[in-house]
C-alpha cells in the first residue's frame, strides 16, 4: 500500500507541475479562448476554465475550487484568477469552504459571462467565436494583450504598452482598411486588406 500511494503522489507530483505550463499557453497565446461549459468544473478544471477570456456556461453547470477538500492547496493558477475575477473576499470563501454553487450563482458572482440552456451551449459558443473570429486579426492580438498586460502593470506602465501598440496597428494594413470602409460606409474586408497591403495610409498616394 505504501508503494501504491508514493506512486501515486509521484504521479500527481509530475501532471501539476506542467499546470503551469499548460495554463500560460492558454492565457499567453495571440488569440482570445472560449470556455463552454456543460456539466462538473472543479479543481484544476475551474483553473482551465478562468484561465481563458470569456466563459459561456450550461444551466446544468456546477462549480467548485475541491482542492481544500482533498487535502491540497490550489493549483493551475486558480488563487491568481479567481480573486481577480469574482473579488478577494468572494474568493476566500469559495477556497475555504469548497462548497458547489450552480451556474446562476456562477452568473452573478462573474466567474462565467453567460448562462444559457444546455442544448444550445454549443451554438451558442460557436456564434460568438465566429464573431471574434470575424474582426482584424492583428487587432485582436494586441486588443488581448492589452487585456492580458492590465491584470499585472500599473497605469503609466500600461499606457506606455498601450500605446506601442496601438502604433503597430496605426501602421498596418488593418487601419488603412478600416478607415477606408468607414470613408466608403462599407464593411471592412480583413483579409482583402492584408493580401494588398500598400503600407500606411498616410503613405499611400505618394
Amino acid at each position: 500500500p505504501g508503494a501504491g500511494t508514493e506512486g501515486r503522489r509521484a504521479e500527481a507530483i509530475d501532471y501539476l507541475g506542467g499546470a503551469g505550463r499548460t495554463v500560460l499557453t492558454i492565457a499567453r497565446g495571440s488569440k482570445p479562448v472560449i470556455a463552454a461549459i456543460n456539466g462538473v468544473t472543479v479543481g484544476g478544471g475551474l483553473g482551465l476554465a478562468l484561465c481563458m477570456d470569456i466563459r459561456i456556461a450550461s444551466e446544468e453547470a456546477r462549480f467548485s475550487t475541491v482542492f481544500i477538500s482533498r487535502g491540497l492547496a490550489p493549483d493551475f493558477g486558480l488563487s491568481w484568477f479567481l480573486p481577480r475575477l469574482v473579488g478577494p473576499e468572494r474568493a476566500a470563501e469559495l477556497f475555504f469552504t469548497a462548497r458547489m454553487i450552480d451556474a446562476q450563482e456562477a452568473l452573478r458572482i462573474g466567474m462565467v459571462s453567460k448562462v444559457v440552456p444546455h442544448a444550445q451551449l454549443l451554438d451558442e459558443t460557436m456564434a460568438l467565436a465566429r464573431k471574434i473570429a470575424s474582426q482584424p486579426p492583428s487587432a485582436l492580438t494586441y486588443t488581448r494583450r492589452d487585456l492580458q498586460y492590465a491584470m499585472s502593470s500599473t497605469l503609466e506602465q500600461h499606457l506606455e504598452y498601450e500605446w506601442a501598440n496601438q502604433r503597430m496597428q496605426i501602421a498596418s494594413p488593418e487601419f488603412t482598411e478600416g478607415l477606408a470602409a468607414f470613408l466608403e460606409r462599407r464593411e471592412p474586408d480583413w483579409a482583402r486588406a492584408w493580401a494588398t497591403d500598400t503600407g500606411p495610409f498616410w503613405t499611400q498616394g505618394r
